[in-house]
């Protein structure tokens, strides 16, 4: 059973390919494009 993959969101800033999510308004842009309303997600 478990956690639903699309409800998992990995972000791992030592990798550069997420080095612009540094700044708070680009992650919280990525992660509301993410997310949706009404369901759990889990951020990592």
């Amino acid at each position: 059973m478990g956690v639903p993959e699309d409800r998992i969101t990995k972000i791992n800033f030592e990798d550069l390919s997420f080095d612009g999510l540094r700044r708070p308004d680009r992650l919280y842009n990525y992660l509301q494009g993410r997310l949706k309303t009404g369901e759990k997600h889990f951020v990592f």
